[in-house]
């Protein structure tokens, strides 16, 4: 067995190797950036932490090491959960749905060396984001605990293993899924975003009960508030062992503690390898081969609902732009992969806003709480917003691929192709953007007119995006590709996401100095502050007039003159 996998490592570790070095020949901006950029987020995240500690000593002193163990462990907890849930849907794609799994079972491996060497490649996936944002978080721990040198070395030997739990259980549920229920896969990932939102409104409902406590931050409010998240400490949960094991290893006393709870853990996903390597090998070729074969019985009426409601919204534009519309529209949902992201990002903002009045510490009888809040949810939303557009507009004429002759041979202009592609992405953006800003401005109670500024400012986001993603989409097409993520992962992709976030914080910047200044400064009086909004409006105005105009230009130019 281990030969086996060994070759596989090696051809896995070799094929890494050459993709990293073409990339960085390739696209050395793009590494430039993402390095910087990544250590410029992984320093904030330290400092934020360093700082979190350094708040607890200030205000709760008495309590702070209660406080900072129901802080690991909440960490523990929800990230857990959610590595088993990124888990589920890598791991399912990953062992059913891949081109190198179909390669794979045409060797002569056995079907449990295929799930294992699967199962790592998971896990390398899942679990990087755990050790990017953990890492910070464990470090500024230890500082803040004068902790020794042994302190750092359970934290990687605890973090290691603690990694290979969610992807075991990840892979349990995969291998289940695929093997028992391969036909309803769409109604089981809708259910488990169901589950995500319940989860979050239950987190939200136990914070409730501390609203009307007159200082938010006081010991007594952090003993409350800790009790009602105690769930997180229950001593059945692997995030409770790891937590306590990380306590223990600060001090030299605590060793026997640590090594406890070390082996424990080390020995539930010792059990649990043993299980899902039995399963593995006695479903996974079953599962793989119901999931390939199976076909949809279901017959597809020649017009559909969503048919007519696209022609009904879309009714202003000419047949054939439609006709293009709607046919992305329904290779977007026929892929539960891509929009299942777009549902899990913004449905559980939507959550967010809807309960906000349930979090304890916003009074919103104050206008500064009603614009500081309201203004970080809309920064929240479009910044979602401008990753998604470059995820999934931006690869909207590479993905026509091959196949793009199709299209061109439709009695319609190639600029017309560029302006359905505009239309859907512009739809799309202020169908999920504008209703999220409203709810959460009007649950925070804002005035009327920051309610239809925010409204006005993510109108303009929506445009400008849109425009910046399907120009250079046609700027730079990738035609010999079909998988998104590797079209995005491009020059063209790493400069549509640059382009736009630097798009959405000028729009915001500028859009809400005055009232910035009027509300947390208290420098203007608001006749000032009228005149000064006013000012700021046309400029933003005129920012995403020129933006969307040059785009538009570059776009149609581009497109003309094209070849395919």
């Amino acid at each position: 067995m281990m030969t086996t996998l060994a070759t596989l490592y090696k051809f896995r570790s070799r094929a890494l190797a050459n993709q990293a070095a073409q990339q960085l020949d390739d696209n050395k901006l793009k590494f430039i950036i993402v390095s910087v950029s990544a250590l410029v987020l992984w320093v904030s995240i330290f400092v934020f932490f360093r700082e979190s500690f350094g708040f607890l000593h200030r205000f709760v002193e008495e309590i702070v090491d209660v406080v900072r163990l129901y802080f690991l462990a909440l960490f523990f907890f929800a990230l857990g959960l959610m590595l088993v849930i990124s888990n589920i849907i890598i791991n399912y794609s990953s062992l059913f749905h891949s081109a190198e799994a179909d390669y794979l079972m045409s060797l002569p491996v056995s079907p449990g060396r295929i799930f294992f060497y699967k199962l790592t490649e998971s896990i390398a996936f899942s679990s990087w984001a755990f050790l990017f944002l953990g890492s910070p978080l464990l470090i500024a721990f230890g500082i803040d605990r004068q902790a020794n040198w042994l302190f750092y070395v359970w934290t990687f030997l605890f973090s290691a293993v603690f990694i290979i739990l969610p992807a075991l259980i990840g892979s349990l549920f995969s291998i289940v899924i695929g093997r028992f229920l391969p036909r309803h896969r769409r109604a089981l990932l809708i259910g488990l975003i169901g589950l995500m939102a319940i989860a979050v409104i239950f987190i939200i409902t136990q914070m409730s009960g501390l609203r009307g406590t007159s200082f938010a931050f006081s010991a007594g409010w952090m003993q409350k508030f800790m009790s009602n998240l105690s769930f997180a400490q229950n001593p059945l949960l692997p995030s409770y062992w790891v937590t306590q094991g990380l306590f223990s290893s600060v001090d030299l006393a605590g060793l026997p503690d640590t090594v406890f709870f070390f082996l424990l853990l080390l020995a539930q996903v010792l059990f649990l390898s043993l299980v899902v390597y039995w399963l593995a090998s006695a479903f996974y070729f079953t599962g793989y081969s119901l999931v390939r074969s199976s076909r949809r019985d279901k017959k597809y009426n020649p017009v559909s609902l969503l048919d007519r409601l696209a022609n009904l919204s879309f009714g202003f534009l000419a047949r054939p732009l439609r006709l293009v519309i709607i046919k992305d529209i329904k290779t977007l949902l026929r892929d539960p992969a891509q929009w299942t992201q777009l549902l899990i990002f913004f449905g559980l903002l939507g959550v967010y806003f809807i309960n906000i009045k349930n979090i304890p510490y916003i009074n919103l009888q104050e206008h500064m709480w009603q614009y500081l809040v309201s203004s970080l949810n809309l920064i929240a939303t479009t910044l979602t917003l401008a990753t998604f557009t470059t995820r999934f507009v931006y690869p909207q004429i590479s993905l026509e691929g091959k196949r793009f002759w199709i299209i061109g041979m439709m009695p319609l202009k190639r600029e017309d192709i560029f302006y359905s592609k505009l239309v859907f992405a512009l739809a799309g953006s202020i169908l999920i953007s504008e209703p999220l800003v409203f709810i959460s401005s009007y649950q925070l109670e804002v005035p009327s007119f920051m309610l239809l500024h925010h409204l006005y400012l993510t109108l303009l986001i929506c445009l400008g995006l849109s425009s910046i993603a399907v120009t250079l989409g046609v700027l730079y097409p990738n035609m010999r590709e079909d998988n998104p993520s590797k079209i995005v992962s491009g020059f063209g992709g790493t400069l549509t996401l640059v382009l736009s976030l630097l798009y959405v914080l000028s729009i915001i910047v500028i859009g809400s100095l005055p009232s910035h200044i009027y509300y947390m400064t208290s420098r203007i009086n608001e006749d000032t502050f009228r005149k000064l909004q006013t000012i700021s409006i046309i400029v933003i105005s005129a920012i995403a007039i020129v933006t969307t105009g040059f785009s538009v230009w570059l776009g149609l130019r581009t497109i003309r003159k094209m070849e395919v």
